[in-house]
């Protein structure tokens, strides 16, 4: 629960407050281990299946599924995941044909080099993945997801770096 867990966050903020007088990396190491734990209870599950049984790794997003090759997505409209066609998503057969009949098909490497309208003399890479029908549910991945993420990670190591300065700053342990 919510009450729960701003509980162990207090918790935690405390002791990590209480060890930096004695130890600063195992208070750092305290500090961190809030996102431990919220990445080990909202990362998808594995069961214990996954090492004898490769269709159930379908729980980790674009996976492929051995049997259909459908291409395990995820549900980037939360509000109408009812609507959700789990028969309308892209499968390897049909990636291989985007991929296969985009113009670029006969480059050796996976990416084309495009100019970009606004700076004529750049160039900017495409990957394979962007000229398929795989490229809304990535973008949405990294959209919705990914990018929250890196952010709070990035605060989360700027903020204990900031301590660390004002710590060195105090005791002249540059």
């Amino acid at each position: 629960s919510a009450k729960r867990w701003a509980q162990l966050k207090a918790t935690v903020k405390d002791a990590a407050k209480k060890s930096k007088a004695k130890d600063a990396k195992q208070a750092e190491k305290l500090e961190l281990c809030i996102y431990s734990i919220l990445i080990l209870h909202t990362y998808p599950r594995l069961d214990v299946n996954v090492s004898t049984h490769r269709n159930h790794l379908l729980k980790s997003p674009f996976v492929a599924h051995p049997k259909t090759g459908n291409i395990c997505v995820p549900i980037l409209d939360i509000a109408n995941c009812d609507k959700f066609d789990p028969d309308g998503v892209p499968n390897l057969k049909d990636l291989a044909e985007e991929i296969n009949t985009s113009p670029v098909a006969e480059q050796k490497d996976d990416a084309m080099d495009v100019s970009e309208t606004d700076k004529p003399n750049k160039k900017q890479k495409i990957e394979a993945y962007q000229r398929t029908s795989l490229k809304p549910y990535i973008d949405g991945f990294e959209k919705k997801f990914l990018k929250g993420l890196y952010k709070t990670i990035r605060e989360g190591f700027k903020k204990i770096s900031i301590e660390n300065q004002e710590k060195a700053a105090m005791v002249g342990d540059w």
